[in-house]
């Protein structure tokens, strides 16, 4: 399953990833933006983080109804 939002010329998609099917209780999709992937951390009151799938990265976004309100961080790894 995907989906896609453009607003703003920011682009989100979100895939359903194997870890988390949309069966499963706790299941989020994985953000896709600007070719980077990001794993759902945690909702606010005022937006949701994802947080980059790197292992070693700290780069991060916060979504208010999938538009990209800020972006955290820097990716110190090839796309």
């Amino acid at each position: 399953m995907e989906y896609c939002f453009t607003k703003k010329n920011y682009l989100v998609s979100f895939i359903t990833s194997i870890f988390g099917t949309t069966e499963q209780k706790n299941a989020h999709p994985i953000a896709i933006y600007e070719n980077y992937s990001y794993w759902w951390k945690r909702d606010n009151k005022k937006s949701t983080q994802f947080v980059c799938s790197h292992e070693s990265c700290y780069a991060s976004i916060h979504l208010k109804d999938d538009i990209v309100l800020k972006e955290s961080g820097k990716h110190y790894h090839d796309k």
